[in-house]
């Protein structure tokens, strides 16, 4: 698949693993219902036997009909059970599958891009290979495919040992996710390799890395649940976002504006969707890592964005300190807004907001829809003044599409379910 920029190779990477993240909770929400189903059918028919025979001693017995029966919902049952345990522990691998293909895609475009970085490989081609070229470019591209496949057959802290070096630049300072990607990565290859079973290789790994072992021994069984494949997710879109704008601007410094753009708007969409530790990870990393930015406007939106998603955590404190920082009083107005809005201060919000409005430089699509105006669309006051501004009334978004997924995959579980023969 051809990409255009790093960030079009990051979006890619991220949509995936986000559709994965999606489907995960629906996919154990049809997996219990399932087994619940399975077992409360089994349950059934164990009492109905029990009330036949309440006036004997003897032991349960069954017809041939009704056995078959019982043995048709044990084999769900069993089934379901086993489901349970490979289905999450196969979203694990398919996560890394992903970050894999996104590492190969990442190296290819920066060779293309910057082909000089080519000419330090070292890399051999016989005389067969040399007459089969059509041109120089079809050698790059050989030797390039050969460089990729190289690394990607490595472990995947050699991945990283491997472009500190070839790019000169340090990947991994600071990075606290790190134990928790090669823990990850090491769980995923047990699983794909070991049926899960811990190995001396997993333990020497995570040992070197500063993996926290605690309640892991030689020779159990590790599984992946939900709450650790959210980690798994957020520590893959964290570690993979770093790595794009740390090497975009090492790569390609003359594109630190279209950088610092991508990751503002990057940490915004994380605001806008929930995700506010993964956007406090990115912005603090954008404010704190990357130290130089390209202008000050850009830098501004990065500290309201931070501050935002620290207040969205429940950490007011950092909130605060953070706005103090800087000066507020000589910025643009939407500046402004958006500083009195996360002190809500809403009676001078209404004075900018009329301001702005007036002007043209905000409409009714930003006040619905900035993550900044979720607080005050809470209060009762700014219904008077939505319609004050725009001769409508605020009506409150619908949010029943999440019952609907739950309901959707309800659905799919009952129509896996046995049903009795007539």
């Amino acid at each position: 698949m051809p990409f255009n920029s790093l960030d079009e190779i990051l979006n890619n990477f991220h949509k995936n693993i986000s559709s994965l993240n999606h489907s995960i909770p629906l996919v154990s929400l049809v997996l219990n219902k399932l087994s619940l189903e399975v077992n409360k059918r089994k349950l059934a028919i164990l009492e109905s036997k029990v009330s036949e025979n309440s006036d004997q001693d003897d032991s349960i017995s069954f017809e041939y009909s009704e056995s078959k029966e019982f043995r048709k919902l044990e084999k769900s049952s069993d089934l379901a059970e086993t489901s349970s345990e490979l289905v999450p522990r196969n979203f694990l691998v398919s996560f890394v599958s992903e970050f894999d293909a996104f590492i190969a895609y990442l190296i290819k475009f920066i060779y293309t891009k910057k082909p000089k970085l080519l000419s330090g490989l070292e890399r051999s081609v016989s005389f067969d290979e040399l007459l089969s070229f059509e041109s120089i470019e079809d050698a790059q591209q050989h030797i390039l495919t050969k460089e990729v496949e190289s690394i990607l057959r490595k472990s995947h802290s050699e991945h990283f040992s491997a472009m500190e070096k070839k790019f000169d630049v340090k990947l991994r300072k600071d990075l606290d996710i790190w134990p928790l990607f090669i823990e990850l990565t090491e769980r995923r290859n047990l699983f794909v390799h070991c049926d899960g079973i811990v190995s001396k290789q997993y333990m020497k790994v995570c040992s070197e890395n500063n993996v926290d072992l605690s309640g892991i021994v030689l020779q159990g069984k590790l599984r992946a649940d939900i709450n650790y494949l959210k980690t798994a997710y957020k520590t893959l879109y964290e570690l993979s976002s770093k790595l794009v704008h740390v090497l975009w601007r090492k790569l390609f410094p003359e594109e630190r504006k279209e950088a610092d753009s991508a990751l503002n708007e990057l940490a915004y969409d994380l605001i806008s969707d929930g995700e506010y530790e993964l956007a406090v990870a990115l912005l603090d990393f954008g404010l704190h890592v990357i130290k130089k930015h390209d202008n000050e406007r850009i830098k501004r939106m990065m500290v309201i964005n931070l501050a935002q998603a620290y207040k969205k955590t429940g950490d007011e404190k950092k909130c605060f300190s953070l706005l103090k920082k800087y000066d507020w009083g000589a910025v643009g107005y939407e500046f402004k807004l958006a500083y009195e809005l996360l002190n809500e201060n809403y009676s001078k919000v209404e004075s900018l907001l009329r301001k702005l409005v007036s002007v043209g430089d905000l409409g009714e699509v930003e006040v619905l829809d900035w993550p900044l105006f979720s607080d005050y669309r809470e209060t009762r006051k700014f219904r008077g003044v939505f319609k004050s501004l725009f001769d409508k009334e605020y009506s409150v978004p619908d949010s029943s599409s999440e019952q609907e997924e739950e309901s959707a995959a309800l659905r799919v579980a009952n129509s896996f379910t046995p049903r009795n023969e007539e």
